[in-house]
């Protein structure tokens, strides 16, 4: 979340002083409550960032830090690396014309499109829901808690180190404060 906090904090809504994040943070709330996993919601946050911050160089740092995964998605829901950014309204029809060539030409690509065969469908009695037939899972590494209890060991170590010099800060910080009131 700091991540996008930074590279858009410069910017605001159009014609408004609301801060930018406040989009990120709701689109990436839709993701959450429709069940996205941990990626879904971070390329939610990030979906904006090469469009606004940076274009391709943007989205090969997000790939660096956060994966393929996050990165596959973010560049899907770019609609361009051009700067400046074509207007708005050329840039979604762009965006739409890439949706409707990949379905005219029948293009498979993976975790994206698929061609569903008219058998496919009657066996998925006419469901149409695209999860049945655009798989976007992604397996995760198996979480090591021997490993995670240690860093947790050691991150509670270290947070007694800093309390301690946070006192020891407060204790020369706080009666300078009272001399200058």
């Amino acid at each position: 979340m700091l991540y996008a906090i930074n590279l858009h904090s410069d910017q605001v809504r159009k014609g408004t002083d609301v801060p930018y994040v406040s989009h990120l943070l709701a689109v990436s709330a839709l993701v959450m409550e429709d069940g996205g996993d941990e990626d879904e919601v971070i390329a939610a946050l990030l979906h904006d960032a090469p469009e606004d911050q940076g274009g391709r160089d943007t989205l090969e740092e997000i790939r660096d830090l956060f994966g393929e995964k996050v990165a596959e998605i973010v560049d899907g829901c770019t609609d361009t690396y051009q700067n400046p950014k074509p207007p708005w309204r050329h840039r979604k029809e762009s965006y739409i014309e890439r949706i409707i060539h990949t379905y005219r030409e029948r293009i498979i690509k993976e975790k994206y499109s698929y061609v569903a065969s008219l058998d496919e469908i009657r066996e998925n009695d006419y469901n149409l829901n695209i999860p049945r037939y655009v798989d976007t899972f992604e397996e995760e590494e198996p979480v090591d808690l021997l490993v995670v209890s240690n860093d947790l060991k050691e991150l509670a170590i270290d947070m007694k180190e800093t309390d301690v010099i946070i006192t020891d800060y407060c204790k020369q910080v706080i009666p300078l404060w009272y001399e200058c009131r």
